[in-house]
């Protein structure tokens, strides 16, 4: 079952922990897979607040000062943000605009993410960069196509047990032979 935000959605088994602050604008859309788990206080900016790096200036003009400057187009940039299945995000984590965060990965506690995490990767660090892949190029590509996010709750009950260890193979290429 999907719960909806107001400008996106949370999947099945999905947790977000306390005090999470999420900067959700008219525009843009959060989503966040099945089976993840995100610690306390994630941030998540869909906007860059009218700050604009390619620009001459920095400075918000359209947003702030508009008392001085009269009413701006709204140069407002927003950005889908997508968090994969079965992602682990850790306390303290900020999200910025445009972030995708692939299925399987793991986001350290305390890291400021700006780029894409690929699939199956440890990413950290302020800006977070990817630390590790979480297992070989075999099982990742495996774990893709399984997909075991989307099967029924009775049929990952019944494949808790390999679910619940590293990867093997054999199992994971039955698996995929069997359900996909």
């Amino acid at each position: 079952m999907r719960r909806n935000l107001p400008q996106g959605e949370v999947g099945r088994c999905s947790y977000i922990g306390a005090n999470a602050e999420l900067r959700l604008p008219q525009h843009g859309k959060l989503t966040i897979g099945a089976f993840c788990s995100i610690g306390d206080s994630l941030t998540v900016h869909m906007s860059n607040g009218n700050h604009r790096p390619e620009w001459v200036t920095a400075f918000p003009f359209g947003h702030k000062n508009t008392d001085v400057f009269g009413e701006l187009p709204d140069y407002n940039k927003t950005s889908n943000i997508r968090i994969g299945n079965d992602v682990w995000i850790g306390a303290n984590v900020t999200l910025m605009p445009g972030v995708n965060i692939g299925d399987g990965a793991i986001v350290a506690a305390n890291s400021h993410v700006i780029k894409d995490v690929p699939p199956y990767c440890l990413a950290g660090g302020n800006p977070a960069k990817v630390i590790k892949q979480r297992f070989d190029d075999e099982a990742v590509e495996l774990l893709l196509r399984l997909r075991w996010w989307d099967l029924p709750n009775e049929e990952i009950r019944k494949i808790l047990p390999i679910l619940m260890q590293e990867p093997n193979k054999f199992a994971l290429t039955e698996l995929v032979d069997l359900y996909r």
